[in-house]
């Protein structure tokens, strides 16, 4: 069937107009689908019409990006496809920059300087991934084995964190992750990065996260004891992380592994983590909201005692099955932790009541210090 190419009702199936696929390079391969798409219809017009036809593309506005905008011209020509001569230069110089692009994407190695070299992997190869542990908005964690050794592998598809601060946010994680070594906190194996992936690679401890092993007790909560033991290792966890000088600021249930069968607990999770001065004070709003500490929720600057803080609702938490402050939403939530009033339980022995409210003072400047948590009355 011959079509008229030319006929002002002919409409190439729809298709939306040119959109700035190089700004992103998620969008590669798209850009280099459509200017297939745009060659192909250069083709068929000169086939059908000649070189001195006039594309349909000129008739409607079509949406580029800044170095193809004015092709080189004064701002007062119209920045459209004019005629088919025109169209394989602005082809050309999309291609161009889409080429470009993804060398400086391959070539930018997210890694490269932050880990020494004998934690640096050139090939995940070696490890046999099966079932999905977790998933997040950047990344996928699965559990994976190499000979008898088991792991759990992060995987970060790299178009999900190609923003300067996503892949700086990435590389502190893993570079504190690096230098701590607790019995108490998860431990980096290594890490692989490839063109498209970056795999760090972590012991594999248990797929129980502290929040549904309180869920599975039979009154939603944990003895004393049974607390007590658990806390004991977190707070000699967060003692040597601050004796490193790294502030957690995601210390929650859901962020720390327990195995059942001993109460072993060991703490996950250091993407808001960040090693400062000891002198030095945060003011970035970050956190999970009901364990935020006032100086957070109120924006001011923080430090160690916001972990502290953290510390104070895990043992609530744990010994009650319910959070010290609650509310409809967050403004409610907030309004609460700056209230710092909190209702015990009866049944609560007057040691953790103290310990409590110690560690809850809406005061950063009169909170405990974890070395002085670790001496309480009650962990002894």
């Amino acid at each position: 069937m011959n079509v008229n190419y030319c006929s002002p009702n002919f409409q190439f199936e729809n298709r939306p107009p040119l959109k700035d696929y190089t700004s992103n390079i998620d969008n590669i391969k798209q850009a280099k689908n459509r200017i297939a798409e745009l060659q192909n219809i250069i083709h068929e017009l000169n086939k059908s019409n000649g070189k001195r036809s006039v594309s349909p593309l000129a008739k409607s506005p079509v949406k580029v990006n800044a170095p193809i905008e004015y092709h080189g011209t004064s701002k007062k020509q119209s920045p459209r496809f004019q005629t088919p001569e025109t169209k394989p230069r602005e082809i050309r110089v999309v291609s161009e920059n889409v080429k470009m692009q993804t060398e400086n994407f391959i070539e930018q190695g997210i890694l490269q300087g932050v880990l020494p070299d004998h934690l640096l992997e050139k090939s995940i190869e070696n490890y046999t991934l099966s079932k999905v542990l977790g998933l997040g908005s950047y990344a996928i964690v699965r559990l994976a084995q190499k000979g008898s050794m088991f792991c759990a592998i992060k995987t970060y598809e790299k178009v999900k964190i190609n923003d300067q601060q996503k892949r700086k946010n990435v590389c502190r994680e893993v570079k504190i992750l690096s230098k701590l070594r607790h019995l108490n906190i998860i431990k980096l194996v290594g890490a692989c990065e490839t063109q498209v992936q970056l795999h760090v690679i972590m012991e594999y401890y248990s797929a129980t996260s502290l929040n549904s092993f309180i869920k599975q007790q039979p009154q939603k909560k944990l003895d004393e004891d049974q607390a007590k033991y658990i806390f004991i290792q977190l707070v000699d966890a967060l003692k040597y992380c601050h004796h490193k000088s790294v502030v957690h600021r995601d210390l929650k249930l859901e962020n720390i592994l327990i195995d059942p069968l001993n109460n072993k607990i060991k703490i996950i999770d250091f993407g808001f983590s960040i090693a400062i001065d000891p002198s030095s004070k945060l003011n970035i709003f970050c956190g999970t909201p009901s364990y935020m500490a006032p100086e957070i929720v109120n924006k001011s600057t923080y430090s160690f005692p916001a972990d502290v803080w953290a510390l104070g609702i895990l043992l609530f938490k744990m010994t009650t099955g319910q959070f010290p402050f609650r509310g409809n939403d967050d403004k409610d939530l907030y309004k609460s932790i700056n209230n710092g009033k909190i209702d015990y339980p009866q049944t609560m022995s007057i040691q953790l009541k103290s310990l409590i409210k110690k560690i809850l003072n809406t005061n950063q400047n009169e909170r405990p210090s974890v070395k002085e948590v670790a001496l309480d009355e009650w962990l002894q």
